[in-house]
């Protein structure tokens, strides 16, 4: 989980939020858009990642890892795992990973022509499902495998992984 403590205490745990919160004081370069329309791309492209891609992969992650018996789903309350969702969230995974390939197929970056926090997002998912549901988002996916390899050549994802 990412966090970002304050120096007056506060904690910001969303990744979104602290990317906001450090442009204001790192304008560059500039993940979040530099004006209206790129700032609607960007967290239009975001929120299609999280709800199509993120939700559909936790679904089938969640509701078929030992890991997470009795953790279908995230927060203090134990929730039992429902297998026949882990069908429905590979299909889910599978439609966000053929819309980023539209996607890509018209823009070299997910939300336009440079790298923001969309991609930052999308790419996330992307290496997600390969690791948590190992399936391969890039098979038979020319724009995505383009993309996705342009993105782990990234220094800040090397240093990630």
């Amino acid at each position: 989980m990412p966090a970002l403590e304050l120096d007056d205490g506060t904690c910001l745990t969303e990744s979104l939020a602290i990317c906001h919160y450090l442009e204001r004081f790192q304008p560059e370069p500039n993940l979040l858009g530099t004006d209206a329309k790129e700032q609607a791309l960007i967290l239009m492209w975001h929120d299609i990642a999280t709800l199509d891609g993120y939700l559909g992969i936790a679904e089938a992650i969640r509701n078929s890892s030992e890991l997470f018996k009795h953790r279908g789903l995230p927060g203090p309350v134990s929730y039992e795992q429902i297998p026949e969702l882990v069908e429905r969230g590979l299909r889910r995974s599978q439609v966000f990973f053929s819309d980023l390939e539209g996607r890509l197929t018209k823009s070299p970056y997910v939300a336009g022509n440079r790298f923001t926090y969309a991609d930052i997002a999308a790419y996330v998912y992307v290496d997600w499902a390969a690791r948590g549901i190992d399936i391969d988002p890039t098979k038979g996916r020319g724009a995505l495998a383009r993309w996705s390899e342009q993105i782990s050549l990234r220094p800040s994802v090397g240093e990630a992984t």
